[in-house]
């Protein structure tokens, strides 16, 4: 009976050693996965925060676009006034030549 009681003692130790060594198996496994996910949230994070400084960098070049679109807008107007102003001018004085032709006459 001594016999048969020392080698249920010993396959419960094997079993709880084999236990042991699972739950450290596992333990490890679960750290390691751990580890993995915190550096894939860290990854996500950074990704994240490059888009939004990608996208704030994108609104701003929009922004700069629209004011140089505006610009090129008013310099046009500015300039077709100009060329306005410049051909009434020229009809002016070709008026005023005629006339003072005409008076010399």
């Amino acid at each position: 009976e001594n016999d048969n009681r020392s080698r249920q003692i010993k396959s419960l130790e094997g079993e709880l050693s084999d236990a042991k060594a699972g739950l450290e198996r596992t333990s490890s496994q679960h750290q390691r996965t751990q580890a993995e996910r915190d550096r894939f949230e860290r990854e996500f994070d950074d990704a994240s925060r490059e888009r939004d400084e990608a996208r704030a960098e994108y609104d701003d070049l929009l922004k700069k676009l629209d004011g140089i679109q505006e610009e090129r807008t008013l310099e046009s107007r500015y300039t077709e006034a100009l060329v306005n102003q410049r051909d009434n001018m020229n009809a002016i004085i070709e008026n005023s030549q005629s006339e003072i032709e005409e008076l010399k006459d």
